[in-house]
Parts: C-alpha cells; sequence; structure tokens
C-alpha cells in the first residue's frame, strides 16, 4: 500500500529547522491572535485552532467575519486575507517586517473589510519562548527558503497521515477531533475521545506532530494516551520509535530516524497505527 501525497523530507537536516521553525510559530500567533478577538470562545479552546490547506501550504484561521480568514503561507512567509475562498488583498511579505509593521497591516486591512479594527488584540492566552513584538525585531525570510519549505513538508505529510488515522478510528466513540494545528505548541494533531466526559479524566489518545520542541529539537510524531500510563510497563514499539516518559508519556517517531530509515508515509501510518494500539492496551490495563 502506497499513500499518496507524501512529499520528500530530508532535504534540510530536521535538526536545523530551528530558526525557519521560531519564526513560523511567532507568524502563527497573529492567526491566534484574529480568532481569540473575533471568534466565539470555546471552552477547549478550538476556535483558536488551524486548519491545514495544502495546496497553498497554508494554515487559516476559522472566520473571523462572514467568509473572511486570515491565511499563512509557511514557505513564502507571508499573510494574506480570503473571502469566500478568494485572496482580497494584497501579500504580506513578512521579510523585514517587524511584529508592529504586521500590526498595522491588520489594522488597515481589517478597515477595509468592515470589521471592528477595535476588537484585535495582542493578547495570548499563554506564552511562548521568544516572542517577537513591537518595532525592534524583524521577521527573516531570507536565508529560510529552504528549511520553511521543509517544515511545510512536515506539516503536509502530518495532515496527511493524521487524516488517515482519522478514518482508521472513526468507529471508535466519542472518536477524533478533526486534523488541526494549536498555535501554543505550533503541533498539528488529532485527539481520539475513547469516552465522554471531562478531558482532565476521560480516555484519549493524542495523535500528532510536533514541529520540534524542549525535548526534541527537530520535529517528530506523536502518540500520547490519557491519562498518562505508568511508565514501566508499556507495550514495545516498532522500530525506530521510543516511549517518552519525562513530563509526559506517548510513543515518539522522530524525523531524523523516518529519513534514516527511508520511511516513507505508508510507514508512519503503519507507527502511528501500531502507536495507537499500543496506547489502547496501555489505557485498558
Amino acid at each position: 500500500m502506497t499513500l499518496d501525497g507524501w512529499r520528500p523530507v530530508g532535504a534540510v537536516d530536521p535538526r536545523k529547522l530551528g530558526d525557519a521553525r521560531h519564526q513560523a510559530h511567532n507568524v502563527v500567533q497573529w492567526l491566534a491572535r484574529m480568532a481569540l478577538s473575533y471568534k466565539e470562545p470555546a471552552d477547549d479552546d478550538s476556535h483558536m485552532a488551524l486548519e491545514w490547506i495544502d495546496a497553498d501550504s497554508a494554515l487559516v484561521t476559522g472566520e473571523i467575519a462572514p467568509e473572511l480568514v486570515l491565511e499563512f503561507r509557511i514557505p513564502e512567509m507571508v499573510l494574506q486575507f480570503k473571502e469566500g475562498g478568494k485572496r482580497v488583498t494584497h501579500p504580506l511579505a513578512l521579510e523585514e517586517r517587524s511584529p508592529a509593521k504586521v500590526e498595522a497591516w491588520l489594522l488597515v486591512e481589517l478597515l477595509h473589510r468592515g470589521v471592528d479594527r477595535q476588537k484585535l488584540s495582542k493578547d495570548l492566552p499563554y506564552t511562548i519562548a521568544g516572542l517577537m513584538n513591537g518595532d525592534g525585531v524583524d521577521y527573516t525570510h531570507e536565508g529560510n527558503e529552504d528549511a520553511l519549505q521543509e517544515l511545510a513538508n512536515w506539516y503536509a505529510n502530518a495532515a496527511l497521515v493524521l487524516g488517515r488515522v482519522s478514518e482508521e478510528n472513526a468507529a471508535l466513540k466519542p472518536g477524533p477531533s478533526p486534523v488541526r494545528c494549536w498555535p501554543h505548541h505550533f503541533d498539528i494533531a488529532t485527539l481520539i475521545s475513547l469516552e465522554k466526559g471531562k478531558s482532565e479524566k476521560a480516555r484519549s489518545i493524542g495523535v500528532g506532530l510536533s514541529p520540534g520542541d524542549g525535548y526534541y529539537g527537530e520535529p517528530y510524531f506523536y502518540v500520547t494516551p490519557w491519562p498518562y500510563p505508568e511508565p514501566d510497563n508499556l507495550p514495545e514499539l516498532p522500530g525506530g520509535s521510543h516511549w517518552h516518559a519525562k513530563d509526559f508519556v506517548g510513543a515518539i517517531l522522530p524525523a531524523s530516524e523516518i529519513i534514516e530509515r527511508k520511511m516513507a508515509g505508508e510507514d508512519v501510518d503503519a507507527f502511528l497505527n501500531a502507536a495507537v494500539s499500543a496506547a489502547r492496551k496501555s489505557l485498558d490495563a
């Protein structure tokens, strides 16, 4: 079985995507601010969740006004508004643009779209390391072109295999959530709910891709059972992956292992299926 749509990866060492990830993570916070300012709040913060649009290698908000969304095209480092699926503003290339200049552009475009710009808030309900603010620092695309494209390829591949995970576990109830990117940790994921109830108690399995973080300095796929099982007696995982047990418990498949083992999309899909089965086994133990 082959998985159509899997993008080639490895043109850039996954352990050298840090600056591109930092830049893109910061830009994504503007999408989060738009969602926080204009969308109806949801208890699970899903109003901030972003959709991956594969054809554009872009993340987009939900509707912030009727048919109006903000998109961020990662490889180009460009922001643009879309209305009714069509781009309706000039693109804002972020090279040598400061956060203050981005804010000014957003305010002008909101005014032109008839959206109350007074509602736009820069506040975020969380903190991220190295958050860029003000006019003293600029976003940088130049020199990061290849790394940003590689980062986009990882998100595209994640959206592809996570979509399959969602389909393959659709019979479970309540079942998988939509595949979405979460701006806080910048991961793209689905949550397979195994029972109803409050999220802090109900059993579930998170399946996703992190672009890299304080635990792993490269993209990695993860499968995390909840509540976390005891790490001393976890089921065996496929080669190349391992159980992580510091601060959280999850099956981990790093990008470097995928590249070194020449894994294709169907191999990653097989890992995720095996890890979901192992997670369910750990929760039933």
